[in-house]
Parts: structure tokens; sequence; C-alpha cells
């Protein structure tokens, strides 16, 4: 009889054992999983700033071609206006330049003799 007392008490103390460790894997199971969710936790947030920072980027990037845009825009009025204002005086220098013919032989070509 004792020895079905001692194989009783063997069974209960490996019915503990297994139910220990499984306990012990379901703990450890769960703190996996709260450690994985911290890390994509963490990895969101990082990806959630990078992606931030490149809309700031692009939204500045954005602002500084608006501002250039229209500074070239200025520009670019500002010399059809002033072609528009010039455009008869320079008409009047060109005809100057090819209608008046200098008729006076130079000082270099008057020492050559021809043969």
């Amino acid at each position: 009889m004792a020895s079905f007392q001692t194989l009783k008490k063997a069974e209960e103390e490996a019915f503990r054992l297994v139910d220990d460790a499984r306990k012990e894997r379901s703990r450890r199971m769960k703190a996996a999983k709260v450690e994985a969710q911290a890390e994509i936790d963490k990895y969101r947030n990082q990806q959630m700033q990078k992606l931030e920072a490149l809309k700031d980027s692009e939204q500045e990037s954005d602002t500084q071609l608006k501002q250039l845009e229209n500074e070239a825009s200025e520009k670019l009025k500002s010399l059809k206006k002033e072609a528009v204002e010039n455009k008869d005086k320079v008409i009047k220098l060109l005809m100057e330049a090819a209608l008046t013919v200098e008729t006076s032989v130079p000082v270099a070509r008057k020492g050559v003799k021809s043969n």
C-alpha cells in the first residue's frame, strides 16, 4: 500500500510540475507579446516621425518653389515692361548704326601703298 501512496504522490508531483511548466510558459508568452507590441509601437513611432519630417520638408520645398516661381514671374514682367518701353530706342539705335556709314579712310590704311 505504501507503494501505491508513493505512486500517487509521484503522479501528483508530476501533474504539479506539468501545471507549473504550463503556467510559466503562459507567463513567458504573455511577456513576449507585451515586449513585441512595445517594439512594434516604438518602430511605428519612429516611422511616423520620419513621415512627418518628410511632409514638413515637402511643404517647405513647396513654399520655396512657389516663392521662386513668384520671383521669376515678377522678373519676367519687369523685363517685358522694359522691352516695351525701350523698343523704340533700340530700333532707332539699330537704324542709325545700319544707315550711318563712315566714309573716311582709317589712318592705318593711309600709309599703305598699292602696287
